[in-house]
C-alpha cells in the first residue's frame, strides 16, 4: 500500500486494488454540548425565578446555565430568594426608596406594595391599610366609628361622621397634614418672607434679607438711617439704594 497527499486530497493505493481517492486523512471533528438559554438553569433547563425575560424580577442576577441552580444575587437595596423584599424594612417602591406609610402596624417592604402595613401585623384598637385608624367613641352610649388617628367622631341624630383634626385634612377615615406653605395664602407670611413648615397647619414666617418684622409683615431695612449708617464714613453721603442695601 502507498498513500500521499496532493493539495488537499489525499490518494491512497493497494497493490492488485483500484486507487482510492478521498479527502484529506485529518478531519476536523463535530461534537455537540448541551448548555441552557439566559434566563434557564440545571440539568433540565428552568427558567429563572421571575421568568427568562424578568429573571430575579429585575431586582438581582440569576445564577443560570446548566450549572447554576436558579439562585438569585440581589441588587444593592433588596434581599430574599427573588429579591423581592427591600433590605430597609422601612421603605418600599420600585427602587425600595420610598418611606412606607403605615403607622401603627409592621410595613410591608416589598417594592409593589405601596406602602401599606402587613396584613394582620396592625396594633390592638388600630385597623386599616395603614394601621391609621382607631374605634372612637361618638356619644356617652358608647358608640364607635372607626376614624383616622388624626381625627374625631362627632354624632348627629343617628348618623355619625368622623372630622379630621385642626391642621389635617381629609375625609376624616383618611386625613393627612396640611401644609400651609403650600397653599395660595401662604401661611398668611408676607410676600418678601420665607414660609417654613413647622408641623400640620403649623408654620413660621422669617423676614428676607434686608427686609424686617415679624414675617406676618415685613418692611425694608434702610441702612441709611442706622446708627452705623450702612458702613459709610461720617464724610459721605449714605444712599439708600434696596433693602438693606447702601452706596
Amino acid at each position: 500500500m502507498s498513500s500521499y497527499q496532493i493539495g488537499c486530497d489525499y490518494v491512497q493505493t493497494f497493490v492488485g486494488h483500484p486507487l482510492i481517492k478521498g479527502c484529506a486523512k485529518y478531519c476536523n471533528m463535530t461534537r455537540q454540548v448541551a448548555e441552557c438559554c439566559k434566563g434557564f438553569y440545571g440539568p433540565d433547563c428552568k427558567p429563572c425565578i421571575g421568568g427568562f425575560q424578568h429573571p430575579c424580577y429585575d431586582k438581582g442576577k440569576c445564577l443560570d446555565g446548566i450549572h447554576g441552580n436558579g439562585s438569585c444575587s440581589c441588587h444593592s437595596g433588596f434581599e430574599g430568594i427573588a429579591c423581592h423584599i427591600c433590605s430597609d424594612p422601612t421603605k418600599h417602591g420600585d427602587g425600595c426608596d420610598e418611606e412606607c406609610r403605615c403607622i401603627h402596624g409592621v410595613c410591608d417592604n416589598r417594592p409593589g406594595s405601596g406602602g401599606v402595613c402587613r396584613r394582620g401585623s396592625c396594633l390592638e384598637g388600630f385597623s386599616g391599610d395603614y394601621c391609621d385608624r382607631k374605634a372612637t367613641p361618638c356619644n356617652a352610649d358608647g358608640l364607635l366609628e372607626h376614624c383616622h388617628v388624626h381625627a374625631f367622631c362627632t354624632q348627629t341624630g343617628l348618623d355619625t361622621r368622623c372630622v379630621c383634626n385642626d391642621g389635617y385634612e381629609g375625609d376624616g377615615h383618611t386625613c393627612s397634614p396640611v401644609n400651609l406653605c403650600l397653599k395660595n395664602t401662604r401661611g398668611g407670611c408676607d410676600v418678601n418672607a420665607e414660609c417654613v413648615y413647622v408641623g400640620p397647619g403649623n408654620v413660621s414666617c422669617v423676614c428676607a434679607e434686608g427686609w424686617t418684622g415679624d414675617g406676618k409683615v415685613c418692611v425694608e431695612i434702610n441702612n441709611c438711617q442706622l446708627v452705623g449708617r450702612g458702613g459709610c464714613s461720617p464724610d459721605a453721603d449714605c444712599n439708600h439704594i434696596g433693602p438693606g442695601q447702601v452706596s
